[in-house]
């Protein structure tokens, strides 16, 4: 059974360490607006600002071009994203390019370095809530592979939030993943996404 909770409310009655949660006289407690859900014990956030950790993937744009081949990204409004290339990169990289990157260090949760770039042509960008991004993805990746699969399109997720879409039936993913967003918190979902991009709804 899933219920929301509101920061400060207390969801167990014992410690335990749990992600979105504080531990205080033996209690723990949500930190965030959110659903618990008591069979598996877990705190479901409903929106989350992107904390980014090493090796997480993420996706940005271009916004000013370096010195020796270094780039500034624009990731999210918060954290800046840089990248950096050397000599043997024979990519180049222009202003408004959308670029998929791997965090590989952190300087005081400002600024990120990204490195084993991915230039992403000939799609488009959109944002979703940080906090739904393992929803869209699935476990073991099944949601977003179904989603690819009956769009026809490729997708690439950032760990930020962006997301990159290409294809012919990309309004039709964007659609789909729009409801990922709104109703990522609802039961059912995988199948009520299916039947969607099956034109059963």
């Amino acid at each position: 059974m899933r219920h929301f909770v509101f920061p400060g409310e207390m969801i167990l009655n014992s410690p335990s360490e749990l992600n979105y949660t504080y531990i205080k006289d033996d209690k723990t407690y949500s930190k965030i607006l959110g659903l618990f859900d008591e069979s598996s014990n877990s705190l479901i956030p409903l929106k989350s600002i992107w904390q980014p950790r090493l090796n997480d993937k993420v996706i940005g744009v271009i916004s000013s071009k370096g010195r020796n081949g270094s780039y500034d990204l624009e990731i999210n409004q918060y954290i800046k994203g840089v990248l950096l290339t050397d000599r043997r990169d024979r990519q180049r990289y222009y202003i408004g390019d959308i670029v998929e990157g791997t965090v590989k260090e952190i300087e005081r949760r400002k600024t990120v370095i990204l490195e084993k770039p991915m230039l992403l042509k000939n799609g488009i960008l959109m944002k979703i809530n940080t906090a739904k991004i393992p929803r869209l993805m699935g476990k073991e990746n099944t949601m977003i592979n179904e989603l690819t699969d009956l769009t026809d399109t490729k997708i690439a997720v950032g760990k930020n939030g962006y997301v990159w879409i290409m294809g012919e039936n990309k309004n039709r993913a964007i659609e789909a993943i729009l409801r990922i967003d709104r109703e990522a918190h609802v039961p059912g979902l995988t199948n009520r996404i299916k039947d969607m991009l099956e034109n059963k709804e």
